[in-house]
């Protein structure tokens, strides 16, 4: 993220260094749902249901705005719902 600033400020194109930047930030905002014990579990292959407390229909899944890893029930998902951390909507 740091070289996309010095890439815009010394660098022959700030169009090249802006693009460093903003792909900086969206490497920082996945950090948090890989780390995620849930999701480590389930992408090693692991069985992640020992500690979560998931309903029959419930499965886990991430906010497309803020990355918050929620459960949810698919079938009941409609447009007005909203993800509790940062009110974006859940359905796109």
């Amino acid at each position: 993220m740091f070289e996309g600033f010095l890439v815009m400020l010394m660098g022959p194109s700030a169009i090249v260094g802006a693009l460093y930047v903003l792909l900086g930030i969206s490497s920082v905002r996945r950090i948090k749902p890989l780390n995620n014990v849930s999701f480590r579990r389930w992408f090693e292959g692991r069985n992640g249901s020992e500690n979560t407390n998931l309903a029959d229909e419930e499965v886990m899944a991430i906010c497309p705005h803020c990355s918050s890893i929620l459960a949810v029930i698919p079938s009941l998902l409609s447009e007005e719902d909203k993800c509790p951390e940062c009110d974006g909507r859940l359905v796109l």
